[in-house]
């Protein structure tokens, strides 16, 4: 059975959320609850402009949400303490993450505030968040987009991340190397965690906290909408493929995923979505996984991250077909790395069920901060938003118990 809730109390831990125009909205007084984190990771997805773009109020911002994360004694440094690690959610560089596109240099990338200095030129992803990864020595576990797989890099050692035609995410492979395709006992407790993967870019690792651990699943679903014949990937007429058959294996393995462990499950595509995307069915195969019978209901997965669209959503826990439910996953999107923002709120498509978030922003540039505590055995996610003069600010924050 899932862990009972230790008072319902603790699932309106929204210290301050947006509201529906986005505003701040400040919680109830005397409903805080001590929260000590055990540790936490920085993530955001849709990150890096190609190098023919200039920064905008609405586009890339990479130079920005990288110095986010790396900002001295900022969220995401708070006394010296670095993250555990750094997620980036996909499509991280864009317009094809070739190698070149990854690793671009222009003279005019600011590497601290005030960003619209010098040529306003883009940054690469190396150029950004690449260089807040040396900086902080936080290990880096990247998960593949779309646009890794709309690379044209073609190198014979560049096979081993799903390419079931002829899209590879070569670039992505060439930059990060084997910590993503296959990072068998990458990293340590201190530095990252064990990590264990498959060699196709899915993996999981784990930060043994004590009493509960905390444990990451990533999937490399970025070719699922590359074309219709990658389809199959995800959208359950294939549930033997690779990213489905690796996520029900790690989660209903009970030596890795024991009862008391705290999950996120992260990959690029949503399966919900109101704004960029209205919903995604074809992602309906990896979502339904998360629910398989397979695993026991106190294995499940406590939140998904997803980048994809361009913006910020949160939504209530929700099971296989989105309607609410207590003992649902919650879902967040945090497309909000620096390639823009996107507000549209496109048309239901037909014969899908579409639902709203709970919390959104189309707003702001920034990261996510998860954090977990052992000891209470609870998540707190809050989304951080950064302006081009450095100024940091709260714009969400929700805290839930772990399987509850």
């Amino acid at each position: 059975m899932r862990r009972a809730a230790l008072a319902l109390a603790l699932l309106c831990l929204l210290l301050p959320t947006v509201g529906a125009n986005g505003a701040p909205t400040p919680s109830a007084p005397g409903r805080a609850v001590a929260f000590v984190p055990s540790g936490f990771v920085a993530a955001a997805g849709d990150i890096a402009c190609p190098s023919d773009r200039y920064r905008g109020p609405v586009q890339c911002h990479a130079d920005a949400t990288a110095y986010l994360i790396r900002r001295a004694n900022g969220p995401f440094d708070p006394g010296g303490v670095k993250p555990k690690a750094i997620l980036p959610l996909g499509d991280m560089q864009y317009p094809s993450g070739n190698l070149a596109q990854f690793t671009y240099r222009n003279p005019g990338c600011q590497a601290h505030p005030v960003f619209l200095l010098g040529d306003a030129r883009a940054c690469s992803f190396d150029d950004s968040w690449g260089r807040t990864v040396r900086a902080t020595g936080s290990p880096v576990r990247p998960i593949s987009g779309n646009h890794e797989y709309e690379s044209s890099d073609m190198v014979a050692s560049c096979d081993r991340l799903i390419s079931l035609n002829s899209h590879t995410a070569c670039g992505m492979e060439r930059y990060f190397g084997d910590s993503v395709v296959a990072p068998w006992g990458a990293g340590t407790i201190s530095t990252g965690g064990r990590a264990y993967g498959d060699g196709r870019g899915n993996y999981y690792y784990m930060f043994d906290t004590s009493p509960t651990p905390m444990l990451f699943v990533a999937l490399n679903t970025g070719a699922c909408s590359v074309s219709a014949d990658n389809e199959p990937l995800c959208n359950g007429s294939n549930q033997q493929a690779p990213p489905i058959k690796f996520l029900r294996r790690t989660l209903s393995d009970s030596t890795v995923n024991p009862p008391d462990a705290c999950v996120a499950v992260y990959y690029h595509q949503p399966r919900w979505s109101r704004y960029d995307y209205a919903t995604l069915g074809y992602m309906r195969g990896v979502w339904n996984e998360l629910f398989d019978v397979s695993i026991p209901e106190s294995q499940r997965a406590d939140l998904v991250l997803n980048g994809h669209a361009h913006n910020y959503q949160r939504f209530a826990p929700v099971g296989p077909t989105g309607a609410a439910s207590a003992t649902g996953i919650r879902q967040i999107i945090q497309g909000t790395g620096g390639d823009d923002i996107d507000t549209d709120p496109p048309a239901c498509p037909l014969g899908e069920r579409c639902i709203a978030p709970m919390r959104w922003d189309l707003a702001h540039f920034g990261a996510g901060k998860l954090e977990w505590d052992a000891s209470a055995a609870m998540l707190r996610y809050s989304f951080y938003s950064i302006s081009d003069n450095g100024t940091t600010g709260l714009v969400d924050r929700a805290a839930w118990n772990c399987r509850t």
